[in-house]
């Protein structure tokens, strides 16, 4: 294929809703210099499980939502007078 034989590769803009084709050189020092420039830091521990364990508690109280609060949805009524003025 000659990205791989160009060592180049496809990749979404940054802006715009379009692909470029990069060396992945490029790329790669591109990546980098955005991680170092926002001061990301590389953990000590994988954080996977920790965040499954809470994804997971925040799926099971969302279950015990009404219905209508469910995906986001706000409650609603036809009698203005029950639903109180945020």
């Amino acid at each position: 294929m000659k990205l791989n034989d160009n060592n180049a590769m496809i990749t979404r803009a940054d802006k715009g809703n379009s692909l470029v084709i990069l060396p992945t050189e490029q790329y790669e020092n591109k990546i980098e210099q955005f991680i170092h420039s926002n001061n990301f830091l590389t953990s000590k521990t994988n954080p996977t499980e920790s965040f499954q364990t809470c994804e997971e508690g925040h799926k099971q109280q969302q279950s015990t939502y009404p219905p209508q609060m469910k995906n986001g949805n706000t409650l609603t009524s036809t009698h203005p007078h029950l639903l109180s003025k945020v």
